[in-house]
């Protein structure tokens, strides 16, 4: 049997707890549609919201923020007062520098670098930092981040400068420096290689070449320093043992034999891409022909009339068509970035598409 006395009081706290939701409710509301007046009034929406308005125009790679702290708001730094500790980029390229420095004198809106926040290292954006040098400009906008280990900020810069849709995707020579970098900071292979395939997208078979590039690299300065020491009457084998190289690769660099290293190519991954792509669609039509040709001969009942035959002889050769328009478009941006005619050998299947 209820309790009459619970029954009594439960009823009444109920209700009195649906009357505090609803008048919290319509307290939040009558904030919220102020708040939005006030934004309308002033002629911005979002300057109501001023954290959001704090958050730099521009996007980082999503993984810099996982590695790297990088503080809200766009603040102003004199460029006398910045750093660069290192480059990640075999060389500045000067026709993006005189873009930059376009930009400024023309006022048009420029992204800010990254730069970390108590000693003003440079992490990203050394190209704009010379524009605007350039530019005449004694400050220069920029996002703070906190400050790391070098490891990190090198990580940090090759993952805003390595991927595909970058501004200025690196080179080859600039993802192997990268990796140089972080290697002459004691960075384990495996952690190289995982930030290399954050950043590149790479397949691991190509990092692995490249991480191969770097150990020849790393070997090679290791023999120099040995056969410096020896110079100075320093016993091979002694020489041999600090600078972890072996005694006979030591004793054949003074010799003068040279050793045939083949580097790896960062084109090497996608040109395997390639073929394989044309390898399967030549056997995928191959295949789907044969099929075709093969429904249509059935001397009782063809399942496949002519004109169903002709229309799909002629999607493949659209498609082919369509392929070979994609690659001449490449070709003719080669030309014009090299200024050098590319010739190619003909074949039967090159003009049958051309």
């Amino acid at each position: 049997m209820a309790c009459t006395k619970c029954t009594t009081y439960q009823t009444p706290i109920r209700e009195r707890k649906a009357d505090d939701m609803a008048k919290r409710s319509k307290v939040d509301r009558r904030k919220a549609q102020a708040k939005k007046k006030s934004a309308q009034k002033s002629g911005n929406a979002t300057t109501a919201n001023t954290r959001r308005n704090d958050m730099p125009e521009f996007q980082l790679h999503p993984e810099v923020r996982k590695i790297l702290t990088v503080r809200r708001g766009v603040h102003q730094v004199k460029l006398e007062d910045l750093a660069i500790p290192f480059y990640i980029r075999t060389h500045v390229d000067p026709d993006r520098a005189s873009f930059f420095r376009t930009m400024r004198e023309s006022g048009e809106h420029i992204d800010p670098i990254l730069v970390t926040e108590e000693t003003l290292q440079v992490i990203d954006g050394r190209t704009r930092k010379l524009g605007v040098e350039q530019a005449g400009a004694k400050k220069i906008n920029v996002v703070f981040c906190a400050e790391a280990d070098k490891e990190t900020l090198i990580a940090a810069a090759l993952l805003c400068n390595a991927p595909a849709n970058a501004s200025l995707p690196s080179t080859e020579g600039d993802v192997l420096l990268a990796m140089e970098l972080m290697m002459d900071e004691g960075v384990s292979k495996m952690k190289i290689r995982g930030y290399v395939m954050q950043a590149t997208g790479f397949a691991p078979t190509h990092i692995r070449k490249l991480m191969k590039t770097i150990e020849k690299r790393d070997e090679a300065k290791r023999i120099k320093k040995a056969r410096q020491e020896v110079s100075k009457e320093v016993p091979m084998k002694e020489a041999a043992d600090n600078h972890g190289v072996t005694l006979q690769k030591l004793k054949d660099a003074i010799a003068g034999k040279k050793t045939k290293v083949k580097s790896a190519n960062l084109l090497d991954g996608p040109k395997a891409a390639i073929t394989t792509t044309a390898t399967r669609a030549g056997r995928s039509f191959g295949q789907n022909f044969g099929t075709a040709v093969k429904h249509f001969k059935d001397d009782e009942i063809p399942e496949i009339t002519e004109v169903e035959l002709e229309n799909f002889v002629r999607h493949e050769v659209m498609k082919a068509r369509d392929l070979m328009a994609l690659v001449n478009q490449h070709k003719d941006r080669y030309e014009s970035l090299t200024g050098k005619k590319l010739v190619i050998r003909n074949s039967k299947n090159f003009r049958a598409t051309n």
